[in-house]
C-alpha cells in the first residue's frame, strides 16, 4: 500500500515561493507537508514508493537515423553544384576539402540528414529568398555546393571542424533564415513530405530571468516597480555556464550595496531569489523543428493542443531526432517585396559579387535604417568609429559588435590597429599567420580553434569543448580550466612560458566571447543584399521596410533617412488611393490605411470595400478618413517641437543652436538636444566592474547614468559620470526620464576614440518649455 497525494512544493519553506508563482492554485498543500503531519504512524510506507518505483521500467526509444524517400547521390549533386557555382574541383584545394568532408560524412552516416536539408531548401529557393545560412554550416564547402548555404567556406577561411565535430556522432547544426511571411509554407511543405505525425515543433520551457523574477515577487508583494529599478540597473549578470548562473538575485542581496539597503528596505523580497530560474510557462521554439520517418509520439510526448512536442532540443539528440531549425526573418521578407516592387528575381541577391562602391559609400555615410544588422546601436557604433570600405569590415563589424567583444576591450583594440592608431601586435609567426587580417586580435571562434590546435597542441575533443563553451558564452570560468594544457603544448612548439602566457591571455579575453565567424560572414551578406537594395533601389526598398517595420518608431526613422538622403516623396495618407499598405505612385510614397491610429486591417478592408462600392460607407469610416492622425505626421520631432531652439537661441538665453547630433563625431565640446531613446543606470561596483578591478570596490561617486538622446538626425551615447551623479541629479533622472517623449539640453565633451559625450550640463526641455510630446 502507498499514500498518494498532490506535491507542489518540496518542503514547508517552499510554500511562499509557490504562492508566489502558482497564483490562482496557491492555497495548496504539498506532499511533503501534508504526510508529515497526518501520515503519524505510517511512516514506514513510504518504503513503498520505492517499490513502486522499481517496477517503472519503460525505456525511451531511440529513432533511427532519418532516411530521405528518394533517390540522391550526394557527389552527383555538388559535382552539379560546382558546375553552376563556377567552382574547380580539379583545384586541390576544392578538391581535397569536397573529398576529406564527404569522407567523414559518410563515416558518420550523415548523407540522409544532408539530403533532407538541401531537399527543403532547394524547394523554397523556387519561390522564396532563402538566406545565405546561419552559424556553422557556412564551414562547409558540400553545404555550399548543394545550395544548403551562399558561403564559399575556403574564400573566407571558414573550417568544417566548426561545423562537424570529428569526435562525436551527433547531427550537425544547420540552421536557415526563410522570410518570415513564409516560414509556415516551408514547414507544411515539410510536413506533406513526411506526414504531420512525423514533423513537429520542439516545445519550450520558459524560467524567471533574474530581473524578471524581481518584477514578479514586486508584483505580488507590493512593492512599487520604480523601488526595483536601481536595483535592477545594477543586477549581477552571469554567462549561462557560470556556476551560479541561477543566482544572480541572491547574491546581488549579499554582495552589492544596492541590494543590502534594498533587501534593509524591502525584506520580504528576498523571496525572489528562491524564484529565480524556475520554469513559468511553456511555448513554442522559434525555429526547432524534428523531422522523422515515423510517427514522433513513439519517442516522446506530444502536446496535441499546441502541436509541439514535449522535449527539448538536447533530449531529442539524446534520442536520435533529427532537429532542422526553420527561422523566420523579417528581413527577407523585405528583400523579397523590394525586389517584387523593383521588377527584378529575387534570386538576383545570390549573385552579388559583395564589391559594389554604392554599398561601402552608402554605409561610410552611415546611412543605417533598413540596413540589416546595421541599424542596431551597437554595430551602427562600432561602423561609425571604423568605416567600412569593403566587405571583410563588414565581416569583422558584425562579430566586434557582441557584448563579450565590446565588454572585453577586443572591439576598442582592433578599431584602434584597424585605423592606424595603433600597431597590430603579434606573438610569432604563427599567431600572425591565424590573426593578420584581424591585426593581430583574435575576433573570430575559428581563430581560437586554429590556435588551440596548433600552437597548444590540444586535442580535437578539448578545441570542440572549448568552442561550444565559446557558443554557449560560458565566459572566462569554464574557459581558464583548459589554461595549463595550452601553456604546455605551446612550449612544446618552442614558445617560452612567458610568450604561451601572453598568447593565451590574448585568445581567452576574446576567445571566451569569440563569434562564430560562419555566422558573422551569413550575417554580413543579408547585410550587403539590405545595402545594396537600398543604394540601387531606393524608393522600392523604402516602400518595403514600411510595410514591414518592427515597429512606429522604426517605420517613422527608415521615412525620414529617405526623404532626407534620396529626396523622396510621401504623403502618410490619401483618402482617395490608400489601400492597406504603403505603395508606390509615379515618384511618390502613398501611406496605407493602416497608418491611421484607429484602423485594422478588418477597417481597412471594410473602406475599400465601400470606396470599391462594394460596401456602405459608416459615420465613423468618414471620419477617420477626413481627420487622418498617423504617426507619420510629426517626422521631425526635434524640428517641431524645439525647432525655435535652433532658429533664435538667443532669445531663449542660449549663446548659439545646439549641434544635431550627426555631426557630434570627433573629440571636443558640444552642446545638443534630443529625447531618451535608452537609459541605464550603473553601478561602479557591479561585479563585472569589480572584477576588471582585481576585486578592488569603490567607496565614493558608485552610480553613473548612460543616457541615449536622438534627434532628427541620429542617435549619440551621453553619460553622467560618476562625479557629477548627484549635482545632475542622476537619480531623479533615470527614474523620471520616458522614452521618447523626455528632451534634454546637454553640454559636455567627447574626450577620446570613442564616441561617447561625458554631460557636465544637462536641462530638461519638457519642463523648461512646458512641451507635451504626443
Amino acid at each position: 500500500m502507498g499514500v498518494m497525494y498532490e506535491n507542489f512544493y518540496p518542503t514547508v519553506d517552499d510554500r511562499k515561493a509557490y504562492q508566489l508563482i502558482a497564483g490562482a492554485r496557491k492555497d495548496r498543500d504539498s506532499y511533503v507537508h501534508k504526510f508529515e503531519s497526518k501520515a503519524g504512524d505510517m511512516r514506514i510506507i513510504p518504503g513503498n514508493y520505492q517499490h513502486i518505483a522499481d517496477q517503472c521500467n519503460v525505456e525511451i526509444q531511440s529513432a533511427p537515423m532519418i532516411k530521405y524517400p528518394k533517390h540522391m547521390d550526394l557527389l552527383a549533386e555538388c559535382v552539379k553544384g560546382a558546375r553552376k557555382l563556377e567552382i574547380d574541383l580539379d583545384d586541390p584545394k576544392y578538391g581535397e576539402r569536397l573529398e576529406y568532408e564527404l569522407k567523414l560524412i559518410q563515416e558518420k552516416e550523415f548523407q540522409d540528414y544532408f539530403k533532407v536539408v538541401s531537399a527543403i531548401i532547394q524547394r523554397a529557393k523556387r519561390t522564396m529568398l532563402v538566406g545565405p545560412g546561419r552559424g556553422s554550416s557556412g564551414g562547409s564547402l558540400l553545404c555550399y555546393l548543394l545550395g544548403i548555404t551562399a558561403i564559399d567556406p575556403l574564400r573566407y577561411g571558414l573550417l568544417f571542424e566548426r561545423f562537424i565535430d570529428i569526435n562525436r556522432f551527433d547531427f550537425p547544426d544547420i540552421d536557415t533564415d526563410y522570410p518570415d511571411t513564409h516560414r509556415k509554407q516551408v514547414l507544411k511543405e515539410i510536413s506533406n513530405d513526411y506526414g504531420e505525425a512525423c514533423v513537429k515543433s520542439l516545445g519550450t520551457v520558459l524560467t524567471l530571468k533574474a530581473k524578471s523574477a524581481i518584477n514578479e515577487a514586486a508584483m505580488a508583494i507590493g512593492v512599487p516597480i520604480d523601488d526595483t529599478e536601481e536595483l535592477k540597473s545594477s543586477i549581477i549578470e552571469r554567462s549561462g555556464g557560470d556556476a551560479r548562473a541561477a543566482f544572480c538575485v541572491g547574491d546581488t542581496f549579499t554582495d552589492l550595496e544596492i541590494g543590502q539597503k534594498f533587501i534593509e528596505k524591502h525584506p520580504k523580497m528576498r523571496i525572489a531569489s528562491k524564484i529565480e530560474g524556475h520554469a513559468v510557462t511553456q511555448g513554442t521554439h522559434a525555429a526547432g523543428v524534428i523531422i522523422s520517418n515515423s510517427p514522433l509520439s513513439n519517442y516522446c510526448g506530444v502536446n496535441s493542443r499546441e502541436g509541439t512536442l514535449m522535449i527539448d532540443g538536447i533530449m531529442a539528440e539524446d534520442i536520435n531526432l533529427l532537429k532542422v531549425d526553420c527561422l523566420g526573418l523579417r528581413t527577407l521578407a523585405v528583400l523579397m517585396e523590394t525586389a517584387k516592387l523593383a521588377k527584378f528575381p529575387f534570386d538576383k541577391y545570390y549573385k552579388l559579387d559583395f564589391q559594389d562602391q554604392a554599398v561601402f559609400d552608402l554605409l561610410t555615410a552611415k546611412r543605417y535604417s533598413g540596413i540589416f544588422q546595421f541599424d542596431g546601436q551597437a554595430l551602427g557604433m562600432v561602423a561609425n568609429q571604423m568605416g567600412v570600405y569593403n566587405f571583410d569590415d563588414m565581416i569583422a563589424i558584425t562579430a566586434l559588435s557582441r557584448p563579450g567583444a565590446l565588454n572585453s576591450g577586443g572591439t576598442a583594440r582592433y578599431v584602434k590597429r584597424r585605423t592606424g592608431i595603433e600597431e597590430p601586435e603579434y606573438f610569432g609567426d604563427l599567431h600572425e599567420e591565424v590573426t593578420k587580417q584581424t591585426y593581430g586580435v583574435v575576433v573570430f571562434q575559428e581563430q581560437t580553434m586554429t590556435i588551440l590546435r596548433k600552437i597548444g597542441n590540444m586535442s580535437w575533443k578539448d578545441v570542440n569543448i572549448l568552442r561550444k563553451a565559446m557558443s554557449k558564452s560560458y565566459g572566462d570560468e569554464f574557459f581558464a580550466k583548459y589554461k595549463a594544457d595550452f601553456v604546455e603544448g605551446a612550449i612544446e612548439n618552442g614558445h617560452s612560458e612567458e610568450e604561451a602566457e601572453d598568447i593565451w591571455i590574448a585568445v581567452a579575453s576574446m576567445g571566451s566571447y569569440g563569434f562564430n565567424k560562419s555566422h558573422a560572414v551569413a550575417y554580413a551578406m543579408i547585410s550587403y543584399w539590405t545595402a545594396w537594395a537600398k543604394a540601387h533601389h531606393p524608393l522600392e526598398f523604402a516602400a518595403a521596410n514600411l510595410n514591414h517595420a518592427k515597429d512606429d518608431d522604426n517605420a517613422v526613422k527608415i521615412l525620414r533617412d529617405f526623404v532626407v538622403n534620396d529626396g523622396i516623396k510621401y504623403e502618410p495618407f490619401d483618402a482617395d488611393v490608400s489601400v492597406e499598405h504603403w505603395t508606390i505612385h509615379g515618384d511618390t510614397l502613398i501611406g496605407g490605411l493602416l497608418n491611421l491610429k484607429g484602423i485594422g486591417p478588418k477597417k481597412a478592408k471594410d473602406i475599400i470595400a465601400a470606396r470599391n462600392g462594394k460596401k456602405k460607407m459608416t459615420p465613423g469610416m468618414f471620419k477617420k478618413l477626413m481627420n487622418p492622425v498617423t504617426v507619420f505626421d510629426i517626422l521631425f520631432p526635434a524640428s517641431h517641437y524645439f525647432g525655435f531652439l535652433y532658429k533664435d537661441p538667443k532669445s531663449y538665453g542660449i549663446d548659439r543652436p545646439p549641434e544635431v547630433i550627426a555631426n557630434v563625431v570627433d573629440p571636443g565640446r558640444y552642446m545638443i538636444m534630443g529625447s531618451v531613446f535608452q537609459r541605464d543606470l550603473r553601478n561602479r561596483n557591479d561585479t563585472q566592474a569589480v572584477m576588471r578591478r582585481g576585486g578592488k570596490l569603490v567607496e565614493d561617486n558608485i552610480y553613473y547614468l548612460n543616457l541615449y538622446l536622438e534627434d532628427d538626425t541620429d542617435v549619440i551615447k551621453c553619460t553622467i559620470p560618476p562625479y557629477l551623479f548627484d549635482e545632475l541629479e542622476g537619480q531623479k533622472i533615470a527614474e523620471s526620464a520616458v522614452v521618447g517623449k523626455t528632451w534634454f539640453l546637454v553640454t559636455g565633451t567627447i574626450q577620446g576614440t570613442w564616441r561617447n559625450l561625458v554631460i557636465d550640463h544637462i536641462v530638461n526641455l519638457n519642463e523648461q518649455f512646458e512641451v507635451k510630446v504626443a
